[in-house]
C-alpha cells in the first residue's frame, strides 16, 4: 500500500506518504491550513517517521510549528531540513526543543544542535 496525500495547504505545501510501516510529513502549509488537515494526521498517526521540512517559507513551515504546538501532536523520529541557518532564528526549533526533540548535529557555518 502507498498513498500519498496533497493536503489543503492554501497557497503552500503539505504531503504526506504512508506506507504500511512509514508515515513521512513534507512540509505543513501555512499556520491556517493546519485546520484542514490536521485531523487527518492528530490522532490518525502514531508516529511521523519522517518530517522534511523543505525550505522556511510562511507556506511551508506555519503547518509544522502548528502541528509541533499541539497537544496530541504524534512523535516525530527524523527530521530533514534543507537551512541550517535560517533554523537558527526559526519558532520551529523552540517548539522542537519544548518537545524534547534533539536535531542531530548540523555542519554549517553555525552548528544549531
Amino acid at each position: 500500500m502507498l498513498k500519498i496525500r496533497m493536503h489543503k495547504a492554501d497557497n503552500g505545501d503539505c504531503v504526506s506518504i504512508e506506507t504500511e510501516s512509514e508515515f513521512i510529513l513534507v512540509d505543513g502549509g501555512t499556520a491556517q491550513s493546519f485546520d484542514s488537515w490536521k485531523e487527518q494526521i492528530v490522532g490518525q498517526v502514531d508516529k511521523i517517521d519522517s518530517l522534511i521540512v523543505t525550505h522556511i517559507d510562511n507556506d511551508h513551515v506555519n503547518g509544522v510549528i502548528k502541528l509541533l504546538m499541539h497537544p496530541e501532536c504524534p512523535s516525530i523520529e527524523q527530521v530533514y531540513f534543507n537551512g541550517a541557518e535560517q533554523l537558527s532564528t526559526s519558532p520551529m526549533l523552540r517548539q522542537f526543543k519544548t518537545r524534547g526533540f534533539q536535531l542531530p548535529p548540523v555542519f554549517s557555518r553555525r552548528n544549531i544542535a
